[in-house]
């Protein structure tokens, strides 16, 4: 037991081999229990050889834990109250959507807008049938994502209230629950060759989230696509392109 507890401090042998004693000593307590109770004998090798599985097994867990941990960590988002334009020579395409349980209908857009604030081009959608929230959070998405590519738009990057999908985009591991939308999703982008994911806060998001709620709040169920931004939100737009 004193040798055991002392394999901490001696610097010579493996780093493994010291600091697999705690296992050591359980395996030595289970093996007795073993034989006083069932009448198991195991020999020592095996049993150094169980406990030195069991700390590499404990030790690759801390570290996986710790590394998602950290990915959780980095992952960020913006909560800024304003709009926030792209690089120079990229695009922003904000995405939004508003779901309606009782219905089952959703109301979808989104926005691409130049680093200098412009729209290029703005979109709207109604879908039916949508069963729920992360359905509709895919339908947006996916629909959006085929839009860019119909239009043959490159250097885009997809803003909107995704955390979890955007998430499992950018770090797959930490967030499991989600690599199903997360696969989807890239499939849809194959035919983007520059595009990134950021996920921003409605206050950030508002016209395309106003787009998105006249499916329900106006009535305004017929689908299009059209250049520049809507006429009924022409002050919401400049505004936000001459406070940049």
């Amino acid at each position: 037991m004193s040798y055991l507890l002392g394999l901490a401090k001696i610097k010579t042998g493996t780093q493994e081999n010291k600091r697999a004693w705690p296992w050591v000593l359980w395996r030595l307590w289970k093996t007795r229990n073993e034989f006083l109770f069932e009448g198991n004998r195991r020999l020592v090798p095996e049993i150094v050889a169980k406990a030195k599985t069991d700390s590499e097994e404990w030790f690759l867990a801390q570290a996986v834990e710790k590394e998602m941990e950290r990915d959780q960590q980095g992952f960020r988002f913006e909560n800024r109250a304003n709009w926030k334009p792209p690089s120079n020579g990229s695009l922003m395409c904000n995405i939004a959507f508003d779901w309606k349980r009782r219905e089952n209908t959703l109301g979808a857009a989104w926005v691409v807008r130049d680093h200098r604030g412009i729209v290029l081009f703005h979109s709207r959608r109604s879908f039916v049938d949508v069963r729920s929230h992360e359905e509709a959070k895919m339908c947006a998405l996916l629909w959006t994502s085929e839009s860019m590519t119909s239009l043959k738009l490159n250097k885009v990057t997809f803003a909107g209230e995704f955390s979890e999908i955007f998430g499992a985009v950018l770090r797959p591991h930490a967030w499991p629950s989600f690599l199903f939308q997360r696969e989807e999703f890239l499939r849809s982008l194959r035919g983007l060759s520059d595009w990134k994911v950021l996920v921003v806060c409605r206050k950030a998001n508002r016209g395309a989230s106003l787009i998105a709620d006249s499916v329900h709040q106006t009535g305004l169920v017929q689908s299009y696509i059209a250049s520049g931004h809507p006429a009924w939100l022409e002050d919401l737009f400049h505004h936000e392109r001459h406070s940049l």
